[in-house]
């Protein structure tokens, strides 16, 4: 019971993150906003475009798909050894994100002081955490 709450918050989850990022490709007035873009002087750390934002909702929309076959095995199209590997590279790299770049995102951010760090120290990096922690317990739990 558990494990299926923890697979299918994961699988909410990385839909609805999926989700927001077709958003803001779709949005017609998408200026970054410092809650999601980390700002260094005023000025964004790094230009969002449309097709990198596209690409991201993309990546993550194939993450949805992967953890519901992980955890499911819906199609079961992939053998157990490569979900094995993915559910763990999968989870290394939220885990990597959440620990961060020791300057501008995550735990070990040095630019403390800005919105995005507010943002990232309260709910992204958490999060990031949080699925990566699910991802190795989708992966190896069962």
């Amino acid at each position: 019971m558990f494990y299926t709450i923890v697979h299918l918050s994961t699988v909410i989850v990385l839909f609805l993150s999926a989700l927001t990022h077709y958003y803001w490709v779709l949005k017609p007035d998408a200026e970054p906003s410092s809650k999601v873009i980390p700002y260094i002087e005023g000025v964004p750390a790094f230009h969002a475009s449309k097709l990198g934002t596209f690409l991201v909702a993309s990546a993550l929309l194939l993450v949805t798909l992967f953890v519901m076959e992980l955890g499911a095995g819906i199609i079961g199209l992939l053998p157990t050894y490569i979900l094995k590997i993915g559910g763990t590279l999968l989870a290394a790299v939220f885990i990597v994100r959440a620990i961060g770049d020791f300057r501008l995102v995550g735990f070990t951010k040095k630019i403390k002081d800005s919105t995005f760090a507010y943002y990232d120290t309260r709910y992204w990096s958490p999060l990031c955490a949080l699925i990566g922690l699910s991802l190795l317990y989708i992966t190896w739990g069962s």
